[in-house]
């Protein structure tokens, strides 16, 4: 069994670009207005990889509402993709029997364009006073995400693992997700707070969808 085991380093520092000195925001969007903000800043970093798999699914440089997005073959393809996770949740649904067994704790379950679940935790764990654990399979990429959230503070460990008992908690989850989901890999969180060019955001005003978004999920549970 392949690991990927998360350690403490794993979620990086990211870049803070130099106002005074760069051309984009830390957000990748550029700063000199004239420039369209779906345009790729040379500045940011993508992934080849991923960029593929979410043009498949999200058409480019339209808005939700428009109706040419409704029509797209892209939004189409998104579609069925959510047909077929609802009708096929096997796999995740003993995933997540066996994580509400091993742990004795309720785990409710989201289809959406991902397999998201969602259980509370015995007790609270760190100063951040963490109460409740979210995991996700992608449903278009071999890609997942496993973190810990707050409902009292809003902090969750995506960014960053700040203890101990934080890191046992998210591994134990992987452990079980490496046994069903051999092929996937943790999603990259180098790519967390990045844009998508040309992939406008559902939930903000004038802004573009992060890798994580598009791929996983659209809200933080």
């Amino acid at each position: 069994m392949k690991s990927a085991i998360i350690a403490l380093t794993e979620y990086p520092d990211y870049e803070k670009y130099d106002k005074t000195t760069n051309s984009c925001d830390e957000m990748g969007r550029f700063r000199d207005k004239s420039i369209r903000n779906n345009d790729i800043c040379p500045m940011i970093r993508h992934n080849e990889k991923y960029l593929d798999t979410i043009y498949k699914y999200y058409p480019k440089d339209l808005d939700l509402g428009d109706q040419e997005y409704q029509e797209s073959a892209e939004y189409i393809a998104f579609l069925k993709l959510k047909e077929r996770c609802a009708s096929d949740t096997g796999l995740f649904d003993n995933l997540c029997r066996v994580i509400a067994e091993e742990r004795k704790v309720n785990v409710a379950e989201r289809i959406n364009f991902s397999y998201i679940a969602q259980f509370y935790l015995l007790e609270r764990i760190g100063y951040a006073k963490l109460d409740s654990c979210t995991f996700i399979i992608s449903g278009m990429e071999k890609v997942y995400s496993v973190y810990l959230r707050s409902g009292l503070t809003k902090v969750t460990t995506l960014e960053g693992i700040r203890s101990q008992g934080e890191l046992d908690l998210i591994n134990d989850i992987i452990k079980h997700i490496n046994r069903i989901y051999p092929d996937y890999v943790p999603f990259d969180m180098d790519f967390y707070h990045t844009r998508v060019p040309g992939i406008m955001s559902s939930g903000r005003y004038n802004d573009q969808s992060t890798y994580f978004e598009c791929l996983l999920s659209n809200t933080i549970y």
